[in-house]
């Protein structure tokens, strides 16, 4: 059996005439994943792909769309990558819509519904966060940091570990003595014992980190996805209570080096 679909995209910024002509890419058979063959084109900010799977998957969490969706975008974009080193460009390739015959396009769904579904008030929670960056406060510089990796692990599906923990390490560093220090750990328990993180929490995404982090190569299924950004939001969660508690007047190691010289 062999299961065809059609995916249109964009790829921003706009390629500027450094288009890519019709390029075939194939996965290896794989008895969880199939096997994929993708035909696509880039031309100017429209991507567009032709997928055929083959050797249909065994595992039920690769056969929804938005999965597949996932897996043709990271290929995809692992070539678009090389376009960019050759010419220092930065190429982003997005995936939107999906056909099957004979129904028509339809989008494909982009929201993680596990984070969705945490916050029922979504508009209060996104006031609450604003109000925190009115703040004349060295801490907001971490929740920037910490907020940029979160976003990196939702929209990179591969390393949401990596840019999970990393986010974790960046409010841990809000309790070192200099930014130049080491999260030792007396940093870590200060850490915990302030935001009330438990070490468990902590050591559950730092061990699906850790591979990534040190150069590996792994695939990220959808239900370790969904474990990593439970535990993630839940210490997001908290350390924002943090933060709203005017981080209970504990200076950053930011503060410490500009009144120190170090900056």
């Amino acid at each position: 059996m062999i299961w065809k679909l059609e995916f249109r995209g964009t790829a921003s910024p706009a390629t500027s005439g450094l288009g890519i002509e019709q390029t075939k890419l194939s996965s290896p058979a794989d008895s969880e994943t199939g096997k994929f063959v993708v035909k696509y084109s880039i031309s100017d900010s429209t991507v567009y792909a032709e997928v055929e799977i083959s050797e249909w998957p065994e595992s039920e969490r690769y056969r929804d769309i938005p999965s597949i969706s996932m897996m043709v975008q990271s290929a995809i974009q692992g070539q678009v990558n090389v376009l960019n080193i050759v010419h220092g460009t930065h190429v982003s390739v997005e995936l939107e819509l999906f056909k099957q015959d004979p129904d028509d396009w339809a989008r494909v769904s982009s929201d993680i519904r596990c984070i969705a579904e945490r916050y029922l008030e979504k508009n209060a929670r996104y006031y609450e966060l604003m109000n925190l960056f009115s703040e004349a406060h060295d801490g907001v510089w971490f929740l920037q940091k910490v907020n940029t990796d979160l976003n990196h692990a939702i929209k990179y599906p591969n390393e949401t570990a990596l840019f999970c923990y990393r986010a974790i390490e960046t409010m841990a560093r809000y309790f070192c003595e200099s930014s130049f220090d080491n999260l030792d750990s007396h940093v870590w328990e200060k850490f915990r014992n302030t935001v009330g993180v438990s070490k468990e929490e902590i050591l559950l995404i730092k061990k699906k980190a850790d591979v990534a982090r040190h150069g590996g190569v792994a695939p990220m299924p959808s239900s370790s996805r969904v474990e990593i950004f439970d535990a993630a939001w839940t210490i997001y969660d908290k350390y924002i209570e943090f933060a709203q508690r005017k981080f209970d007047n504990i200076e950053p190691s930011l503060t410490r080096d500009r009144r120190a010289g170090r900056l």
